[in-house]
């Protein structure tokens, strides 16, 4: 069996390949399939390990081993690195865990060296990360407007670069996509390597899964130029070549270097990883001293449920004390002490700040949370059932946390200045192409007057067009194939990581284009295949808004209130929301409230023998 996750047999001698050098769709504008059809297309023509470089990042990391696993495919992690202009860009790959956090970590350092869109790679420490032993470098894609025959130019390119990263883990990549200009530029790379005697691997510098993605991947160069496929002619490959391969092609196309198919092969058999192995942690979140992080958060929800229920001896708070016994030694069992405490000390420091907020979700399920003050829902008395928040099968406790929408950056800044932007990062959204974008880019792209591109998406919405929308062919067939793929990265909405060594190690961190605000590498989704736990900090305006009208209610009538004494069973509420008067109440505003609330009410009226004519008038008032 293979040396790598997988169920697949090693393919005969002479048949095996595995691709080095792979751009998935999260290289934006740039790759132009998603992971699943890469990996589906790898095992079609029976490729047997997969290395994903995207440009600048480990974009599609997480994806890779998730549809990689399903294939038996093994999944090798890398990243196409643009250094300066004298060296381009080369292709790094981890070839162990150790190389994969150093690799994640250089790609962060440099992303926040730079600005969006620009990392800046500090030359120095990327040689001596190599030097660790933990990476293979490949000589990647040849510099911009070096011109094939100049093969005084791939020489002293190719000295600079074994003097960077060394003869030992250095490889020369030889790419065909069958130009005129491929065979000699490989030429004079293979006299190079001989010169300076590194391996040669062969890959196909590949953009997209088959050839028939080759007009979307042109069309990708186009918008991210900003141009038309017409004007932006001179910068689009000429061939549709830049696809995956079988081992059978690869022989075809190598047959002059047959020693770079099976050293690509042997590289790719030693570097396939298995992720599931990183497992990252919560930072030390410091308590007093005699105090540890399970003692420490015993100490705090006792209080908690002291000053909520009552003393342990009142026998009239026997269940509640009971139920927090229960959920402790539920949290202590599963070592997560540590991020109630993070939760916690981010509400303690909102309320120090008299900034309200609330926790929000299944956490209002925890006698702890309420105790603690992360919720203000009392728990036993609504009967919520805790093992909805947190089990022994459920290892992701989910935390979301409201805070009055004009003062939640304080917030946000508060997790930056206690941990670091080197432990402490948020979760990325991945923005994709959606209908109305699809057909607009689609049809800019191919060079229609924006009157006409307006006249097609007027009436575009949040689903494609049917046959009878007023769409030309060619516009409609590359909209189709746009839709869904990445776009660029967007900011969570609350979405926040911490970590104890260094988050850069785990996911890499680039710049927002928000003024002072980074983000991972990956949405929700790829935070959570990393096992690392969100914590979303979340802006509400009604929140304010109660805050406010506290604050007058305290000023002209005395009466102090807040999130847990607002009166919950106020009979007027409850007359204006079964009469279907929601316009404007938080999260009962829809237009389709009333019908709903009318229809629970007749259910009402229906399960009920006799009811009194006096009570349904009131409710239907």
């Amino acid at each position: 069996m293979l040396n790598f996750p997988g169920t697949r047999a090693l393919p005969a001698p002479g048949r095996a390949w595995a691709e080095l050098h792979v751009h998935s769709a999260g290289s934006f504008l740039f790759g132009a399939n998603h992971m699943q059809e890469l990996v589906a297309e790898a095992d079609r023509l029976g490729i047997e390990a997969l290395a994903i470089t995207d440009t600048n990042g480990l974009y599609g990391a997480r994806r890779l081993a998730e549809a990689a696993s399903e294939y038996g495919i093994g999944s090798i992690y890398g990243a196409e690195l643009t250094l300066d202009q004298d060296l381009g860009s080369i292709v790094v790959i981890a070839r162990s865990l150790l190389g994969f956090t150093r690799l994640s970590a250089a790609i962060s350092a440099g992303q926040l060296a730079g600005a969006k869109n620009a990392p800046l790679y500090d030359l120095d420490a990327l040689s001596a990360a190599a030097y660790e032993g933990e990476w293979a470098i490949l000589t990647g894609c040849p510099v911009a407007g070096e011109a094939a025959y100049d093969t005084d130019a791939v020489h002293a390119r190719m000295d600079k670069l074994v003097d960077l990263f060394g003869r030992t883990h250095l490889h020369a990549e030889l790419v065909d996509h069958r130009l005129p200009e491929d065979g000699p530029r490989n030429a004079a790379l293979h006299a190079a390597a001989e010169r300076w005697r590194l391996p040669v691997v062969a890959t196909n510098a590949v953009r997209y899964a088959a050839p028939r993605s080759a007009r979307l991947a042109a069309a990708l160069t186009a918008l991210h130029r900003r141009e038309t496929l017409d004007t932006a002619i001179g910068e689009l490959p000429p061939a549709p070549t830049a696809h995956l391969r079988s081992a059978e092609e690869m022989r075809i196309l190598m047959a002059r270097y047959p020693q770079a198919v099976a050293s690509t092969v042997d590289l790719a058999r030693n570097s396939v990883i298995d992720l599931s192995k990183l497992r990252p942690q919560l930072p030390d979140f410091e308590v007093p001293a005699g105090h540890t992080p399970d003692t420490y958060l015993r100490h705090l929800a006792e209080e908690g449920c002291a000053r909520r229920y009552g003393p342990r001896t009142d026998p009239a708070a026997g269940a509640a004390w009971k139920q927090l016994d229960y959920e402790l030694s539920v949290i202590n069992d599963m070592g997560m002490p540590g991020y109630f405490l993070i939760c916690w000390d981010i509400t303690r420091y909102a309320a120090e700040q008299g900034i309200w907020c609330q926790g929000r979700g299944s956490a209002a399920s925890s006698v702890v949370c309420y105790a603690l003050g992360i919720t203000s829902v009392d728990a036993l008395k609504h009967g919520l059932l805790f093992e909805r928040f947190l089990h022994a099968e459920k290892t992701d406790p989910d935390i979301d946390i409201d805070f009055e929408n004009d003062r939640r950056e304080e917030v946000i800044q508060y997790l930056y200045a206690k941990y670091g932007r080197s432990h402490c990062a948020q979760v990325a959204n991945l923005i994709t192409y959606q209908p109305r974008l699809s057909v607009r880019d689609s049809a800019r792209t191919l060079g229609y007057p924006m009157a006409r591109i307006n006249e097609m998406t007027r009436h575009i919405h949040h689903e494609p067009p049917g046959p009878e929308a007023d769409i030309p062919a060619d516009v409609r067939a590359l909209a189709e194939q746009l839709h869904t793929l990445p776009r660029h990265l967007g900011i969570h909405v609350g979405g926040m990581v911490l970590t104890r060594q260094p988050i850069g190690e785990i996911m890499p961190v680039e710049w927002a284009t928000r003024e002072g605000r980074s983000v991972l590498q990956g949405d929700k989704d790829d935070v959570a295949a990393a096992h690392l736990l969100k914590i979303d900090i979340l802006g509400l305006g009604m929140l304010a808004a109660l805050h406010t009208a506290c604050d007058l209610i305290a000023e002209h009538h005395g009466i102090r209130l807040d999130m847990a004494s607002i009166p919950q069973d106020d009979p007027d509420v409850y007359t204006m929301i079964a009469a279907g008067r929601t316009i404007g109440v938080f999260q009962a505003d829809s237009v389709s409230t009333p019908a709903v609330l009318l229809l629970f009410i007749m259910r009402w009226v229906s399960s009920c023998r006799s009811p009194k004519p006096r009570t349904l008038r009131t409710l239907l008032r």
